[in-house]
């Protein structure tokens, strides 16, 4: 990372809410579905007041560690653990690409039918290959960047897409077909079932950007505790 911090407080904000506002955000109604909206609600709040705490804690290593604006996990750990750092490597590595598995699995679903919902009735933006193939090519020159902050208006692009596909799913919700199938409806307001371990993982997953905060700190120009 250049010794010259270029992020401002705004965009290290974008960055780590792009993060959390991915796959997690698509499979919450599905958790939502087998725990209720008591328990459902308070998933979200416990999972939110968990991940700010743990990049806090991220935060505070950091600082305390005096790497400079050179801080990773693997720094942090070798500070640390160092046996075990390359262990948290693996970890890091094995979630980024279940992550990027999962968009290009969302993509190769959806795409397709987009397609179909907008008249296309045959040809290759209908086959699944092609989307992966497509979405890999427009996602891997920005893999090379140096610097996450420059990545910030593909991160407020990402962010605005997944507003409006908020707004549509409320819009459809009260104005287009409000009548769920039985089995996509939770079952009560309180239920208790196996699916609270499922949904758990969900809302957890949800808010995961913890990888990002050590690019945020190197790259910040204010990186000190009070502004973390």
């Amino acid at each position: 990372v250049s010794s010259m911090p270029t992020a401002h407080f705004l965009s290290s904000i974008v960055h780590l809410v792009k993060t959390m506002m991915g796959s997690g955000i698509l499979a919450m109604p599905a958790a939502f579905v087998g725990v209720g909206y008591i328990p459902g609600s308070f998933f979200i709040i416990l999972s939110m007041a968990l991940s700010a705490f743990g990049l806090h804690l991220l935060a505070y290593a950091a600082d305390r560690a005096n790497i400079g604006r050179h801080s990773s996990i693997n720094r942090l750990c070798r500070r640390t653990y160092p046996a075990l750092a390359v262990f948290f490597d693996v970890a890091v590595i094995c979630k980024s690409i279940g992550v990027s598995s999962t968009y290009l699995i969302v993509i190769a679903d959806m795409m397709p039918a987009v397609m179909r919902g907008i008249g296309v009735q045959g040809g290759m933006v209908l086959e699944r290959g092609f989307w992966i193939t497509m979405a890999m090519i427009g996602i891997t020159p920005l893999s090379f960047l140096k610097r996450m902050d420059s990545l910030r208006y593909s991160s407020i692009a990402g962010i605005l897409g997944v507003m409006y596909l908020a707004g549509l799913s409320i819009h459809q919700f009260y104005y287009g077909r409000p009548e769920l199938p039985q089995e996509l409806a939770p079952q009560s307001v309180v239920p208790f079932t196996s699916e609270y371990f499922f949904a758990f993982t969900v809302f957890i997953f949800s808010f995961t950007c913890h990888q990002n905060i050590f690019p945020v700190y190197n790259e910040a120009i204010d990186n000190t505790r009070r502004a973390m």
